[in-house]
């Protein structure tokens, strides 16, 4: 019954393990695409919103400095 109990214990982790494998592969995968061909293009999506984001800042701020 011991060694039972210890199968149902020691199962679980090893099948997240198979069930990550492929997971990290893909991800993995994607990410030297990005690195590899768009990295110019997510640099730029990242300043650009960015940069939106502190025009949204400055105009909610300004009115609240000339209060």
């Amino acid at each position: 019954s011991r060694t039972g109990a210890d199968s149902s214990i020691y199962e679980p982790p090893v099948t997240y393990l198979m069930a990550m494998l492929p997971l990290a592969f893909g991800v993995s995968l994607v990410l030297y695409e990005v690195d590899r061909v768009k990295y110019k293009k997510i640099i730029n999506i990242i300043v650009s919103t960015g940069v939106i984001l502190l025009f949204i800042g400055m105009v909610i701020v300004a009115p609240l400095l000339k209060l």
